[in-house]
């Protein structure tokens, strides 16, 4: 069950970090508001950064779990 959180949570991420692409480049060109000298495309920084660390995260969680199943290891014991 865990390694299907995983992979289902590293899609998520993936279509996350597309989407914060798009909306990155469609934004850049409207200011802020209430800051008018910053660009409007710097609010989806952070997720163009943090969702594929946060897939490699779990890309490595997958990999470890399965290297674990692989040499008979079990939760709790290692």
């Amino acid at each position: 069950l865990e390694v299907i959180i995983n992979i289902l949570s590293i899609v998520f991420l993936i279509i996350f970090f597309v989407g914060s692409i798009k909306m990155l480049r469609e934004s850049w060109i409207y200011m802020l508001g209430s800051i008018p000298w910053m660009s409007g495309g710097v609010i989806y920084i952070p997720a163009v950064i943090g969702a594929p660390l946060a897939a490699w995260y779990l890309i490595k969680q997958v990999i470890n779990f399965n290297k674990n199943i692989d040499s008979g290891e079990r939760r709790g014991e290692g």
